[in-house]
């Protein structure tokens, strides 16, 4: 994932280099069979690890503080299907990726406006071809009571291989130079051999 990363950070923003010069953290190695992924021992995560086709089975949460609204966060999800990356048109994947969202958004009551695919591209992640995608947009959370509006920042990684089918990484973050450490888990993706 480490062109991932390097796409999405200079894509993104030019984060300072000290928010990646963490206090050395805890790390835990976390094996899921077709790849492994260090986590700071002070993020909470589920590791529950059931997989199930096309639904998340590991949620991962930096600073995390239940009296927030919103926490930067990011999820796997895994799928069977394989596919060709240089098959797909990465701004048509990026494009149906945020309408999906949108519509999600707004069935849960949420007004979403100024959608935008800020980058979508093929790309070789770990000797692994995928897909890179940074989609923002602006919530109105009022239709759920609460006078507030945040930016969503989501940033996706996909990785298809016959070997394993697919896996989806996503990162959502109302601040991207807060979800640093969350690009580094993904950084730390190992894939099998």
């Amino acid at each position: 994932m480490r062109k991932l990363l390097t796409v999405l950070l200079t894509v993104l923003l030019a984060l300072s280099c000290t928010a990646f010069a963490e206090a050395d953290s805890e790390l835990v190695e976390f094996d899921f069979g077709d790849f492994t992924m260090d986590v700071y021992g002070d993020m909470v995560y589920d590791d529950d690890y059931d997989f199930e086709e096309n639904m998340p089975f590991f949620y991962l949460y930096d600073n995390y503080d239940a009296n927030k609204i919103f926490n930067p966060n990011l999820n796997i999800v895994w799928s069977s299907a394989v596919f060709d990356p240089a098959d797909l048109n990465p701004a048509d994947y990026a494009a149906q990726v945020m309408n999906g969202s949108v519509a999600v958004l707004e069935q849960q009551g949420l007004i979403v406006s100024n959608p935008v695919v800020l980058y979508a591209d093929t790309c070789e992640q770990d000797g692994k071809d995928g897909i890179t995608i940074i989609v923002q947009m602006t919530l109105d959370l009022s239709g759920l009571g609460i006078n507030q509006t945040v930016e969503q920042y989501t940033l996706q990684g996909v990785c298809s291989d016959p070997a394993f089918g697919a896996y989806y990484f996503t990162i959502t973050t109302d601040n991207v130079e807060n979800a640093a450490r969350l690009m580094n888990v993904m950084d730390s993706i190992d894939w099998a051999d």
